[in-house]
């Protein structure tokens, strides 16, 4: 086993913020697998995540995947089920599944993206991985004995907007339910972990705003050589562009993006070139409306390195 089940519950919230019950779910689970402690002839482990979009559940497969096998390009498959809608769809998922596992033989992380979009037999399918690790397609079997299965869902949502006062098992039980009502019972309990994830509040969605600008900023960084500071009220005036209940950190994300690179744009266009390793700092402008980047004292010659000394 690669490591211990509390440092995998560690690295995936040190990821995913404000979803502590499904990640220590989910850390277990992976825990399990890599002890050898899963029963023989099924996937390591099988999880269903349910929540509303833009909350973590995509993103707790791949930090699972980069986890275990180090990059996404070792070990993560995934599979839009919204592509798959109709009867003629089903060999072409088939097809498209037995594709993917045949070249990672050593196993790994196959996520199915919103399962209740796919055509009722594709779920039937699913049924034979969730059971027996394997599925068949022109009649050859396909072993999945060593894959860990993700599939994600936004059923129950609806109900969960309206509970933010609730209790989480409260909130998990209703989620639930409506993957029942929608899936099957028999479906849901074949599940070796069905993970709820919550609403993200405005406490949480500052944190993960700083979270994404720093990741944003770095790519920055590495394009033009700019080291860009921010502070508090920057924060604020992102989450009052891109803060939204219902539709999680994805807005955040694109509110963060847009802004930042406008303002980057901006103060290339005045100052007409951008000077590698120089140092700024993003300013809310006076009506509120837009960010911009002010030279910092010092210039290039007072700059700090940070993101070169993260990286060592």
């Amino acid at each position: 086993m690669k490591q211990n089940a509390k440092l995998i519950f560690s690295y995936l919230r040190s990821h995913i913020i404000g979803q502590d019950y499904p990640l220590r779910q989910i850390s277990n689970a992976i825990a399990r697998g890599e002890s050898g402690l899963s029963m023989p002839g099924r996937p390591k482990a099988t999880f269903l995540l349910l929540g509303p979009t833009g909350v973590g559940k995509t993103e707790s497969a791949k930090q699972s995947a980069m986890y275990l096998y180090d990059s996404l390009e070792d070990g993560y498959e995934a599979v839009d089920m919204a592509e798959y809608q109709d009867a003629k769809a089903v060999e072409d998922w088939k097809k498209l599944v037995t594709e993917k596992v045949s070249k990672r033989p050593q196993g790994g992380i196959l996520l199915f993206d919103e399962i209740e979009k796919a055509y009722r037999d594709i779920l039937l399918n699913l049924l034979q991985i969730l059971d027996e690790g394997r599925l068949s397609y022109v009649c050859v079997p396909h072993d999945l004995s060593n894959w860990y299965i993700f599939c994600t869902s936004n059923l129950g949502c609806a109900e969960m907007i309206n509970m933010k006062h609730s209790a989480y098992a409260t909130i998990a039980r209703t989620a639930k339910s409506a993957a029942e009502q929608h899936l099957r019972p028999a479906v849901v309990a074949r599940f070796s972990e069905v993970a709820v994830f919550q609403l993200l509040p405005f406490a949480h969605q500052q944190q993960i705003c700083g979270a994404m600008m720093d990741v944003y900023l770095r790519f920055v960084h590495e394009r033009t050589g700019l080291e860009i500071l921010y502070e508090g009220e920057v924060v604020q005036y992102l989450l009052r562009k891109g803060f939204n209940r219902r539709l999680g950190a994805r807005p955040l994300r694109n509110a963060i993006e847009t802004e930042i690179s406008l303002a980057v744009n901006n103060h290339q266009s005045e100052y007409e070139a951008l000077a590698a390793g120089e140092r700024v700092t993003v300013c809310v402008a006076d009506d509120r409306k837009s960010l911009y980047l002010e030279p910092s004292e010092g210039g290039s010659h007072d700059r700090v390195d940070r993101y070169a000394v993260e990286a060592q």
